[in-house]
């Protein structure tokens, strides 16, 4: 079963030594196992020192069965929250974040960025 998997709020704050360069698209791909996601960021502009100052990842979920684990950082050291059950709407809130600023990137225009990836090790939700 494909999990159904929304993303409700997905922020990074990218700051460049180049100022007046904004926008940057963000999105989770679930891979072929159904299991597994990649979060990546697709700027809309070229340089070659990007600090990524401060960043959250907001998942909502269905409640019941779905869990992330195995983070891979692919840029950056990104852990997982205490997540937030919102037993009223019946989903559940995960938040993802890296661990201090991440210093020395280069970005391209229009190429996609992977900046980790998780499993949902909890099986199906809803």
């Amino acid at each position: 079963m494909k999990p159904q998997l929304t993303i409700a709020f997905l922020l990074l704050l990218f700051t460049s030594t180049l100022t007046g360069q904004t926008g940057v698209e963000f999105k989770v791909k679930i891979q072929p196992d159904n299991t597994s996601f990649q979060v990546i960021a697709r700027p809309n502009f070229t340089s070659n020192n990007v600090a990524i100052s401060g960043a959250q990842v907001t998942l909502r979920v269905p409640l019941g069965g779905f869990e992330i684990g195995n983070i891979t950082s692919h840029i950056g050291n990104w852990t997982s929250s205490p997540t937030y059950e919102d037993t009223d709407s019946g989903y559940e809130y995960f938040f993802l974040a890296p661990s201090g600023a991440i210093t020395g990137n280069n970005m391209e225009q229009g190429v996609e960025i992977p900046l980790f990836s998780f499993e949902n090790i909890g099986g199906c939700t809803r």
